[in-house]
């Protein structure tokens, strides 16, 4: 980090990769999917809610919250886990501080791409 609080742009780029890729299981993304619609949930909950073992929610919620993507703190001595919105909010501010307005161009919105000349209708999570 610099004097003036600003971080250096090599350790941002550190934590950008390292969120993206707690990012790139479609697992871990089940279990944010989770997190969003239910809130602060047990690592029960979450296992029955996202359909995965509770080794395997161990295993991601480990990864997401070392990536500051998910907060864990316990109540009344059980594990609760929920979103960090700092965390996404970060990787957000992060990944806008790299755009450049003059030479980024949007691409056609996903469910407007083409695939041998049809409309192809891509889901999400």
């Amino acid at each position: 980090m610099y004097a003036n609080g600003i971080e250096r742009p090599e350790r941002a780029m550190h934590r950008m990769a390292d969120s993206f890729r707690a990012l790139g299981d479609p697992e871990r993304l089940r279990v944010l999917h989770v997190l969003h619609r239910y809130g602060e949930i047990t690592d029960e909950a979450l296992a029955a809610h996202s359909g995965l073992s509770l080794d395997r929610v161990t295993e991601h919620l480990r990864v997401l919250g070392s990536a500051g993507l998910v907060r864990s703190e316990p109540r009344d001595g059980v594990p609760a886990h929920a979103l960090d919105s700092y965390g996404l909010l970060d990787l957000m501010a992060t990944m806008n501080a790299h755009l450049d307005p003059r030479t980024a161009r949007p691409s056609k919105p996903r469910q407007q791409r083409r695939a041998n000349g049809h409309l192809v209708a891509l889901g999400g999570v």
